[in-house]
């Protein structure tokens, strides 16, 4: 008969109460009265945490009107219940998982599922849960804090599709228009204009600019970079390179293109000349790259002021200028597809990063995040998390105390206060996650996802 004809029938047999949730009433056994499930008050997608570690594993919590039945059951209770979770990946959107555990707690049932649950997902609990297996099935859409996107982040490793994202080509040519001081500074305000800057931003980026020493800084793409920082959270970079605020009280003697001593792969680096002053060199093979790609190089090497460096160190500077390439990237896609060894390399690192996160893995972040075998999958290397691509890259072991340095505590200071997030120190590498994960919108990570032509 049809769920109408099995209405009617009660109606005019039994004058049973179709209970709202089923949307039909099931016969009685052995002659009882016909069962009414109880209603439900709210299911509500629980995140487990433990250790600060965001696991992937939901507990859906299933408030009833009235307590569950918790006796004999024809199987066990996760056998009952599925979840539809929307999903991209799947043909028709939607993809059916099997509870892993089901509790039942007087009027709650607590619901395990192996994988963040987001929005729009609806849980699928059949009357055997109740003990009545021919009650009708009961159909709950779920309350979640996680969109669909922000699942898929947090429960996938994602890589890319276009070759473009990590091949890289010979590095660019030198053109006349790299060392002219007039095509550099227009090049610069047009990025900035393109930024949505301020004219007061702009201002100040000419400002630095046209300050800047060309005895010091020769290359007029390198200090279109440095104005270029005006307005970012790495702008305090200018004055720790180029004032006496920095560790050692003088600025920098030289920042340039030229060899790296015992540099190895390294693209840029901070060396000491023999009265202890600072000089930052770029590889010359990077002199032929947009201006836009050496910020974040730029931003990472004036953090390096004594002659100490640990791990730790390395890992936050690197996060600060990989965080610096994301936003830039939300703003101009076009630097992701360069094809060049520096957009190639700012690209691994970046998606790295959104393949991260301890605490919040559906954001970026520098520690593993839980169930990611790898950090870069498509490729053949085991590392977990951007923190341990980076180690990979330095022969530098951790430190239980790392020393400070004042310009990476800056930049904390000044996300934190843009973030809301409370303060810390950027060396402990489970605040500088937690940091780095407040810093984008999902609206910007899903900029970043398009930008690397990133899939799970």
């Amino acid at each position: 008969r049809t769920m109408y004809a099995r209405f009617l029938s009660c109606i005019a047999v039994t004058g049973c109460i179709v209970a709202v949730v089923a949307a039909a009433c099931g016969g009685g056994r052995n002659g009882e009265e016909p069962f009414e499930p109880p209603a439900v008050a709210r299911a509500v997608a629980v995140r487990q945490i433990e250790n600060g570690v965001a696991l992937r594993k939901t507990v859906i919590e299933v408030e009833f009107d009235a307590a569950v039945y918790n006796g004999k059951r024809d199987a066990p209770a996760f056998e009952y219940v599925t979840i539809d979770i929307p999903s991209a990946s799947a043909s028709d959107g939607i993809e059916t998982v099997s509870a892993s555990e089901v509790r039942v707690d007087g009027e709650m049932v607590f619901v395990t599922v192996p994988r963040p649950v987001p929005q729009d997902s609806v849980l699928h609990i059949e009357g055997g849960l109740f003990g009545h297996t021919d009650a009708p099935p009961i159909q709950v859409d779920v309350a979640s804090t996680l969109s669909t996107f922000q699942a898929t982040l947090a429960g996938n490793a994602l890589q890319p599709t276009s070759p473009d994202v990590v091949t890289a080509g010979d590095p660019p040519a030198v053109t006349t228009g790299d060392r002219d001081t007039e095509t550099l500074r227009r090049i610069m305000v047009d990025h900035l204009i393109g930024r949505g800057t301020t004219e007061s931003i702009v201002g100040r980026a000419v400002g630095i600019y046209d300050a800047i020493d060309p005895e010091i800084v020769p290359s007029p793409k390198i200090r279109a970079a440095l104005g270029a920082l005006a307005g970012s959270f790495a702008e305090p970079a200018v004055e720790y390179l180029f004032s006496d605020v920095s560790c050692t009280g003088t600025p920098v003697t030289l920042v340039d293109f030229g060899e790296i001593p015992q540099g190895g792969t390294l693209l840029a680096r901070v060396i000491f000349d023999d009265n202890g002053d600072r000089i930052v060199l770029l590889k010359p093979s990077l002199e032929g790259e947009r201006f836009e790609l050496l910020m974040p190089l730029l931003a990472h090497e004036a953090i390096h002021c004594d002659q100490v460096d640990t791990i730790e160190e390395e890992t936050a500077a690197s996060a600060f200028d990989i965080l610096l390439y994301a936003q830039l990237l939300t703003i101009d896609p076009s630097l992701a597809l360069e094809g060049t060894p520096l957009s190639r390399a700012l690209n691994l690192d970046l998606i790295a990063m959104i393949n991260s996160g301890r605490r919040y893995p559906e954001s970026l972040g520098i520690l593993a995040s839980d169930g990611v075998t790898q950090a870069l999958p498509g490729t053949n290397s085991p590392l977990r998390s951007f923190a341990e691509v980076i180690a990979n890259a330095y022969d530098l072991p951790p430190s239980d105390s790392p020393a400070p340095e004042l310009l990476a505590d800056v930049y904390a200071s000044i996300l934190a206060e843009q973030s809301g997030f409370q303060a810390g120190q950027p060396f402990d590498l489970v605040y500088l996650d937690q940091l780095i994960a407040q810093q984008m919108e999902p609206q910007a990570l899903a900029a970043l996802v398009i930008a690397l032509t990133l899939q799970p």
